[in-house]
């Protein structure tokens, strides 16, 4: 019985192992979007110096830091978070919302709409703790580049909304969760 009892411990420790190894995933399994007073499960991703919901049924995919000396670093500040997908490759299909980080050093670029044509200005989108201001354009498929701030930290969401692959929308709760969740991570430089 105490072997019985060891080995089903040992396999418990094994698995645990195991759910530890996908990414740099935090907080697995818990529901971390409450937008509009709907729940949104999912799990919240950490790519180093910014942090995001991973709703139930879209992917975390980190962006590789081509900047960096060790191969296959992923930039800490970049994660893309993409709807039904099962590889890094559905980035190039399927919608997506793409986060990126500026900390308290860095100043954005102002005039965003200037490197778009057919830019539509967006009425703010309040969403969580933040203001996301920004405009939509048709240059690369229907997108949404969106600004927002918390405090000396600064984010950019660049959301693709129709695809090949499929359509998502800024209504959607979704994608309203993600937004709602974003912010620094406890490490952020």
């Amino acid at each position: 019985m105490k072997k019985i009892l060891a080995l089903l411990l040992t396999l418990c420790l094994c698995v645990a192992v195991l759910a530890g190894c996908g990414g740099k995933s935090g907080d697995k399994g818990t529901p971390s979007g409450n937008e509009g007073g709907t729940t949104v499960a999912g799990e919240t991703y950490d790519a180093g110096n910014v942090q995001v919901l991973v709703p139930k049924g879209w992917m975390a995919i980190p962006q590789v830091d081509v900047f960096a000396e060790e191969e296959g670093a992923t930039d800490p500040n970049v994660i893309s978070v993409c709807k039904d997908a099962k590889s890094d490759f559905d980035l190039l299909s399927k919608p997506f919302v793409r986060i990126d980080y500026y900390g308290p050093d860095t100043e954005m670029m102002g005039g965003l709409e200037d490197w778009y044509e057919d830019v539509q200005e967006l009425d703010p989108i309040v969403c969580g703790p933040y203001t996301w201001t920004g405009f939509t354009t048709t240059d690369y498929g229907l997108m949404a580049i969106l600004i927002a701030e918390d405090g000396a930290h600064q984010f950019q969401a660049s959301i693709y909304l129709e695809t090949e692959g499929g359509t998502i929308s800024l209504e959607d709760k979704d994608v309203l969760a993600i937004l709602a969740s974003v912010k620094p991570s406890a490490n952020a430089e």
